[in-house]
């Protein structure tokens, strides 16, 4: 599904900003379409924003499944983020957003874009 959204996007969009699910890197054509097609940035955080932004938003799943609270869905995201630094990488600009507004995270890439 992911996959065909972007291709429809991409396809219907001379220019647009896409933010695509975290997820996305695991599936190696999809990811490669994204790379071919768009100028990616990677917006890295510690694990323990990426565990408070999720919870903000009311999301639950680092709580469901195997994980038995807050420390150990806390381990699970930083196995997952360990587990795809390598792929995140490939993106041609990284900007760490920890500790950041939107607005200074959006200050800091106008002045990364080439």
């Amino acid at each position: 599904f992911e996959r065909r959204a972007l291709e429809r996007v991409l396809d219907e969009n001379e220019r647009a900003v896409v933010a695509a699910g975290g997820g996305l890197v695991t599936d190696p054509s999809t990811y490669e379409l994204l790379l071919e097609r768009c100028f990616c940035v990677w917006l890295k955080a510690s694990p323990q924003e990426h565990m408070a932004r999720v919870v903000a938003q009311g999301d639950m799943r680092p709580f469901s499944g195997k994980t038995q609270g807050r420390p150990a869905a806390l381990d699970d995201i930083h196995r997952l983020l360990a587990d795809r630094e390598r792929l995140y990488a490939r993106a041609p600009l990284a900007l760490d957003t920890s500790g950041k507004t939107v607005r200074q995270t959006l200050q800091e890439l106008r002045k990364a874009l080439p």
